[in-house]
């Protein structure tokens, strides 16, 4: 009882701490001027041919706000903006209200689902969570993320795996954040998973085709290799954004990269699903491409299996280091020094899962 006390007052200064960042940032909380204008932009374009047009998403913006940004290209899958569309009948400050209520009940039901830890501790390092808050400040997808890697975690401990792959489908809304998840497959047991997730996969592909046409993969791709939509090199918590704020070549980022699948894959062949889907989610943190602060929002759910899963006391140390605002402060101090303390601390972490994988 002693305890639940402490963790309750740590988490009501966590939340009053995160309510400081949030009111200094409060214009762009206030507003919805922030990543929630790319969701509302691609609800109100979606059945159109405009969906991933640059003019037609800059005219639509400058109409709406008087602004535009090419942070606030809509760059998610076709699917994404049709389950948005309702929210595109709303005005946008009424959407945008909609929005972040919704984020936030994500971030309830990610403590509700989650088995893995005890409650009071995922409540706890949830309102610590730096990225957590970004995202909601951000107007980001991030909890969404949460909920489903938990209603994930939950289908399987309920011995549902094929709803559980059901529900980890839904995470190809950032789908570059999880390119490391098929690997979990090498474990024969996760076949029931798998075929799960990738029905669920084939769904939201026919969904996308249905309402964007034939020609949207094309499309897709050009905005996503577009340079304009990876701004801050300095700020990404990636390999991508270590190997280039050091002016390394790029051949180190592709050995950093096959060494984080390699472990994951051996972690993936050795322990349990839960602790490789914490390797999975750490090690696609790291190879994303394009990833920022708020996106280590799944090192959370990554961390606290973790720390519930492993008896090595330095792993348990970087966990609990990760699961602070600490390295997410330096990130965004805008040091190369500094910056590099997150991406090297979760490829520390990941390092110390293959070997505590190994040691069993």
């Amino acid at each position: 009882m002693r305890d639940s006390w402490v963790i309750a007052l740590l988490s009501i200064l966590s939340v009053l701490m995160m309510g400081s960042l949030a009111w200094a940032n409060r214009e762009r909380v206030a507003t919805g001027h922030n990543d929630f204008v790319s969701f509302y932009t691609g609800a109100r374009l979606v059945g159109t041919a405009g969906l991933y047009d640059v003019a037609q998403a800059r005219a639509f913006q400058e109409q709406l706000l008087g602004r535009t940004s090419d942070a606030w290209r809509y760059i998610r899958l076709p699917y994404f903006a049709a389950l948005l569309w309702p929210l595109g009948r709303l005005p946008f400050h009424t959407a945008y209200f909609v929005w972040e209520a919704l984020a936030i009940a994500a971030v309830v039901g990610f403590v509700l689902l989650w088995k893995p830890t005890a409650r009071p501790i995922t409540v706890l390092f949830t309102c610590l969570s730096l990225p957590v808050a970004v995202g909601l400040m951000n107007g980001q997808d991030l909890t969404f993320l949460l909920l489903f890697v938990a209603a994930t975690v939950y289908g399987l401990r309920r011995g549902r795996p094929f709803l559980a792959g059901l529900a980890f489908a839904l995470c190809a809304v950032k789908f570059h954040l999880f390119l490391l998840a098929p690997l979990l497959l090498l474990n024969r047991r996760n076949w029931r998973w798998g075929v799960g997730a990738a029905a669920g996969l084939g769904i939201l592909l026919l969904v996308s085709f249905a309402v964007a046409g034939p020609g949207w993969p094309l499309a897709y791709y050009r905005v996503l290799t577009d340079p304009n939509i990876h701004p801050g090199l300095e700020q990404m918590p990636n390999l991508h954004g270590l190997v280039g704020r050091w002016g390394w070549p790029a051949p180190i980022e592709w050995i950093l990269t096959a060494a984080v699948a390699a472990v994951v894959a051996f972690v993936a062949t050795r322990r349990s699903f839960e602790y490789a889907l914490a390797a999975a989610l750490a090690g696609g943190v790291l190879v994303s491409y394009h990833s920022y602060l708020a996106d280590c929002t799944l090192l959370l759910p990554a961390t606290l299996i973790v720390l519930n899963e492993t008896a090595s006391r330095p792993l348990r140390l970087l966990t609990v280091v990760l699961l602070t605002p600490l390295t997410g402060f330096l990130l965004l101090m805008n040091s190369p020094a500094t910056a590099a303390v997150m991406p090297l601390t979760v490829l520390a972490m990941l390092g110390l899962i293959g070997w505590d994988a190994a040691r069993r």
